[in-house]
C-alpha cells in the first residue's frame, strides 16, 4: 500500500495516493514508518490544498518525531508546519516553529534542512516587505544550499533573491 501510494502520488493520482496511504496508514503499527507515512500524505494534501487535512498530519508528524527523539525528522516536521503556516498567513507563529526546526536542524546537523529554515525566513521577510532582512536570510540559504549541494533550496533562494533585486529595483 505505501509502494502504491508513493507510485499514485508520484504520477498526480492524487485521491488515489491518499485513499492507499490512509489504508497503508491503518496497518501501520511501527511509529517509524506511520511519520513517513503521514508526511507522504501530508505532501499531497498540500498539493490539493487541503489545509485542514495537511495540519493535522503535520501535527501527528511532530508528535511522534518527538516521541522518536529523531532530530533529523522533528526538523522535517517543523520546516513543513512552518511552511504551512506562512502559506496560510500566520508568519509568527511560522517564525516560532522555525525557531524549534533551527534546534533541530543544528542537532542533527543537517545543512540541507538549516538551508531551508533560512530560505523560509527570507520568505517571511519578504512577505512582510522588509526586502533588507529577506535578501540576508534568503543569500544565507542560498549559500548553504550551494554548500550542501541542494540544488532545489538553492534554485528557490536565488528565485526570492531575484524578486528582492526586482522589488528594489535593482
Amino acid at each position: 500500500l505505501e509502494l502504491a501510494g508513493q507510485a499514485a502520488s508520484e504520477s498526480y493520482q492524487n485521491q488515489a495516493a491518499i485513499d492507499l496511504l490512509t489504508r497503508a496508514l491503518a496497518l501501520a503499527g511501527n511509529p517509524s514508518q506511520r511519520l513517513d507515512l503521514l508526511l507522504a500524505r501530508e505532501a499531497v494534501f498540500e498539493r490539493l490544498g487541503q489545509r485542514d487535512n495537511q495540519r493535522g498530519d503535520l501535527d501527528e508528524s511532530a508528535q511522534l518525531a518527538d516521541n522518536l527523539a529523531d532530530p533529523g525528522r522533528q526538523a522535517v516536521a517543523a520546516l513543513r508546519l512552518a511552511n504551512l503556516l506562512r502559506v496560510v498567513g500566520k508568519l509568527q507563529e511560522s517564525l516560532a516553529t522555525l525557531d524549534a526546526a533551527t534546534g533541530f536542524a543544528r542537532q542533527a546537523r543537517d545543512l540541507p534542512a538549516e538551508a531551508r529554515v533560512w530560505l523560509l525566513r527570507g520568505m517571511i521577510a519578504f512577505q512582510k516587505g522588509d526586502y533588507d532582512v529577506a535578501n540576508q536570510q534568503l543569500t544565507t540559504s542560498y549559500t548553504l544550499a550551494t554548500d550542501s549541494e541542494v540544488r532545489t533550496t538553492a534554485a528557490e533562494a536565488h528565485y526570492n533573491l531575484g524578486n528582492c533585486a526586482l522589488v528594489n529595483e535593482d
